[in-house]
């Protein structure tokens, strides 16, 4: 398993899930210009099996001074096979949090994405009521530096 500087064409390779990937976010209409940013940010990647087959693509950007958030896009491989790329993501995770005091995420309300990020450290802060595009509820979640607990 490899973990890699995203490339636009990593997304359009990947299998994502239905639902989980741009358009989950409501940006159908400005795909490029995102996969655009998310490649020259240089802040997000593209996490691969020994066969070079997409198993997630997440980053992080910049909410403000010690903040960000991160986003995660994984794929019907990531399905299948979650512990590798958990232990990856817990490295990279870390890593945000030694250069910011709080990583947050929001993710669909869904028990295997809750519980995925649940297992990387986020703690569950509040319900995001009819957040996404679909009307669906989202789990509002984070990482706080001890200093900041």
């Amino acid at each position: 398993m490899r973990l890699e500087s995203f490339k636009a064409i990593d997304y359009v390779l990947a299998d994502i899930l239905p639902g989980r990937g741009f358009e989950d976010w409501g940006l159908s209409s400005g795909v490029v210009a995102m996969l655009r940013y998310m490649e020259d940010a240089n802040t997000f990647w593209t996490v691969r099996d020994d066969e070079g087959t997409v198993l997630l693509i997440g980053g992080w950007h910049r909410v403000w001074n010690g903040v960000c958030e991160v986003s995660i896009f994984p794929t019907t491989h990531f399905i299948k096979r979650p512990v590798g790329v958990l232990l990856r993501l817990k490295k990279v995770l870390k890593a945000l949090l030694r250069g910011h005091r709080r990583v947050q995420l929001n993710c669909r309300q869904e028990e295997r994405f809750v519980q995925f990020a649940l297992r990387l450290g986020f703690q569950v802060e509040g319900t995001l009521r009819n957040f996404g595009h679909d009307g669906s509820d989202h789990i509002m979640m984070s990482l706080v530096g001890d200093s900041h607990a």
